[in-house]
């Protein structure tokens, strides 16, 4: 009877081991799932942030690109005018 008795405990003790055991697995599990949320969620977000910086830095070229087609346009109207009018330029 006392064997019996003294396995019990033992079953009964694991069983609480388990218990304990299972709990923080499912714990951890729980972190795990949180933290795969957080790492999805900044992905997204970084990928977000890349597509504004290509569109942003695509219309600064564009910009840049209208911005010189304009200068060349005027330069080029300032030096027929300039041959139309018979006028003399010097940079000093």
């Amino acid at each position: 009877m006392s064997l019996v008795s003294s396995q019990s405990q033992s079953l009964i003790k694991y069983e609480a081991e388990l218990a304990q055991l299972r709990g923080k697995v499912a714990s951890q599990t729980m972190e795990m799932k949180e933290k795969d949320r957080l790492l999805l969620s900044k992905d997204k977000v970084l990928a977000e942030m890349r597509v504004k910086a290509t569109a942003e830095e695509q219309k600064a070229v564009e910009q840049l690109t209208d911005d010189k087609k304009v200068e060349e346009d005027l330069t080029e109207k300032l030096a027929l005018k300039v041959n139309r009018f018979g006028v003399s330029v010097s940079y000093q």
